[in-house]
C-alpha cells in the first residue's frame, strides 16, 4: 500500500510539473527557427532537458538504445549548441552536451529554457574523487554543490574580511616544502556567489541546494546491476562494485583538478567530488524555478593516472543512474500530438 501511494505521489507531481511548464516558446518571433522550435513545443513538449558534460558519456547515452530521436526533427542548433530532440526510456527529452567553462554551460541551460517547454534539468557526467569514502566507479547524487572558483586573493599578511571569516582561505605558505612558513602568493579566500530566484528574493550562498523533492526520489533508486568489469575482463575491474552515494557534496569550477594536495584541500571545504560543470546547471536552474538533479561517476581521483577503460566503467554506471531516475519521475507518456503545420 505505501509503494502504491508512492508511486501516486511521484505522478501527481510530474503531472504538476507539466502543469507548471512555459506555455509560450520564448524565442522571438523574428529567430530563423522560430516556427520549427513552437512546432516541436506543440507536437512534443514539455521536455526533461539533459545536459551532459564529456562526450563519452553522450556517445554512450545516444549508443544505448535508452533515447529515440524524433523522427521529424532529431536534431537542431540552438545558440550554437546541438540539441537532440526525442524521448528518454519513453519521456520526451532533450540531449545536449557542454564540457566547460561554466559561463558556457550556463547559458546553455538558458538557452534550452529559453527555446523549448522544460519540466526539469537532469546533469550528468564524469567527476574528480577528493574523498577516500568514494571510489572509482561509485555514482554520486550530490544533495549540494558549491563554486570553489570565487576567489579573494588576499595580500601576503592581509586579514580576512569579517564577512567571508567562516569560509576556509587557502594559505599557500602551508604548501612551502620543506615545511609550511611565509608565502608571497599569501591566501585566497573563497567568497559566496548570489543565489538568484524566481521571486527576487536572492542571497549570497555558498552551497547551493539540488532540488529537494527530485534527490529524494533519487535515494530510491534500488536494484541497480553496475558494471564491475567491462566484458568480464578482469584487468579492468574498479576497487569494488559501484553503488549510489546521495549523502554528499560537490564542488565546481574551471580548474580541472588533477593536484593531489589541493584536492585535499576541497574535501577539508566539505566536497565529495569535483567537476567544471554542475554549479551552472544547478544555478540556472534554480534562477527560473525548474527543477534539478545532478549525478556525477566516480570516473578518477587527482594523482591517478587516467585509465579510460575504468572512466567507461563510470560512464555506463551513471547512465544507469539516469535510466532508473527518469523511471521513477515519468508517468506513463501519452503519444505526440499530431502537429497540424
Amino acid at each position: 500500500m505505501a509503494r502504491e501511494m508512492w508511486g501516486l505521489k511521484l505522478v501527481v507531481m510530474v503531472l504538476g510539473l507539466l502543469v507548471l511548464a512555459p506555455e509560450t516558446m520564448q524565442l522571438h518571433v523574428d529567430h530563423p527557427l522560430h516556427g520549427v522550435v513552437q512546432r516541436i513545443n506543440d507536437k512534443s513538449g514539455p521536455f526533461l532537458a539533459i545536459i551532459i558534460s564529456s562526450s563519452r558519456d553522450e556517445r554512450i547515452l545516444l549508443e544505448s538504445g535508452h533515447f529515440d530521436h524524433d523522427q521529424a526533427n532529431p536534431q537542431l542548433v540552438i545558440a550554437g549548441r546541438r540539441v537532440h530532440i526525442g524521448r528518454f526510456r519513453g519521456a520526451p527529452a532533450l540531449v545536449t552536451r557542454d564540457e566547460h567553462p561554466l559561463a558556457n554551460v550556463a547559458a546553455t541551460a538558458q538557452a534550452l529554457l529559453d527555446a523549448f517547454k522544460i519540466i526539469g534539468f537532469i546533469h550528468y557526467g564524469p567527476a574528480g574523487v577528493v574523498t577516500d569514502k568514494i571510489n572509482i566507479g561509485d555514482v554520486v547524487v550530490p544533495e549540494s554543490v558549491a563554486l570553489t572558483g570565487v576567489w579573494r586573493w588576499q595580500e601576503h599578511e592581509s586579514s580576512l574580511g569579517s564577512d567571508q571569516e567562516e569560509l576556509p582561505s587557502l594559505r599557500f605558505g602551508d604548501y612551502n616544502l620543506p615545511k609550511p612558513g611565509e608565502n608571497k602568493l599569501g591566501s585566497v579566500q573563497h567568497q559566496r556567489v548570489t543565489l538568484y530566484t524566481p521571486s527576487g528574493s536572492n542571497q549570497l550562498a555558498f552551497w547551493l541546494p539540488v532540488n529537494r523533492d527530485w534527490h529524494r526520489i533519487a535515494s530510491e533508486i534500488k536494484g541497480i546491476m553496475m558494471e564491475k568489469c567491462i566484458n568480464g575482463d578482469m584487468s579492468t575491474c574498479v576497487l569494488k562494485e559501484g553503488e549510489l552515494i546521495h549523502e554528499a557534496k560537490g564542488a565546481s569550477s574551471d580548474i580541472y583538478v588533477r593536484n593531489e594536495a589541493y584536492a585535499d584541500f576541497l574535501q577539508k571545504l566539505g566536497a565529495d567530488v569535483v567537476d567544471t560543470t554542475s554549479t551552472a546547471v544547478v544555478a540556472t536552474a534554480i534562477a527560473n524555478g525548474v527543477p534539478n538533479i545532478v549525478f556525477r561517476s566516480a570516473a578518477n581521483k587527482p594523482g591517478m593516472e587516467v585509465d579510460n577503460e575504468m572512466k567507461n566503467v563510470a560512464a555506463r554506471n551513471v547512465l544507469q543512474a539516469v535510466v532508473k531516475f527518469v523511471d521513477l519521475i515519468s508517468p506513463p507518456m501519452p503519444a505526440p500530438r499530431t502537429s497540424c503545420y
